[in-house]
């Protein structure tokens, strides 16, 4: 028979990649190193996939978060290769997300993936970035709903409207918190 792995699941959702980098490394220290994760977006709840380490140098391995959007395949192989070569893995290869959690077995714990306080800066800005953009998107098809509902009466627009705004407020709260951390981050630069 085939003897079955112990996997472990989580489902959590973190606003600051300080925190999520933080619990990554306590669950390292626990014996769980992370295989998998799914979410788009740091707005999201974001499953996490575990695996028992399979060796105890792992626990002494550091896990860092990057958030940054490629528009073509060259600068993401580019920007990937450039990680590997500095020995960090990055856990999950895909263009079209973001968010991209790297681990590294350098027993270093000042290891980092960034070199400078301005890479931690631009970090925040792309964050801001992309919420911003999910709230214009937000609020333009409140304005058009609530406008369609205006001149036609139908009920069913101004509901979607509402809905629609609503959901913006995610958006709204992570965009602050991340201008926040980035005032934070270019005051101490300054």
């Amino acid at each position: 028979m085939f003897k079955k792995r112990a996997v472990k699941r989580e489902t959590k959702k973190f606003d600051n990649f300080t925190k999520e980098e933080q619990w990554l490394q306590q669950l390292l220290q626990d014996g769980w190193i992370l295989t998998n994760y799914d979410s788009d977006d740091t707005e999201e709840n974001c499953d996490y996939v575990f695996e028992p380490i399979k060796h105890e140098e792992q626990k002494e391995g550091t896990y860092k978060i990057d958030y940054r959007s490629f528009s073509n395949e060259d600068d993401f192989e580019e920007y990937i290769s450039l990680f590997e070569e500095t020995k960090w893995t990055v856990i999950k290869k895909k263009l079209n997300e973001p968010r991209r959690i790297f681990y590294t077995e350098i027993q270093n714990k000042n290891s980092d993936i960034f070199s400078d306080s301005e890479s931690y800066i631009e970090r925040e800005k792309e964050r801001m970035s992309n919420s911003l953009q999910n709230i214009i998107i937000g609020t333009s098809m409140f304005i058009i709903l609530f406008i369609l509902y205006l001149n036609y009466r139908i009920t069913s627009f101004g509901g979607v409207s509402f809905i629609t705004l609503f959901s913006t407020i995610p958006s709204m709260i992570s965009y602050y918190k991340h201008r926040k951390a980035y005032k934070s981050l270019v005051a101490q630069q300054n």
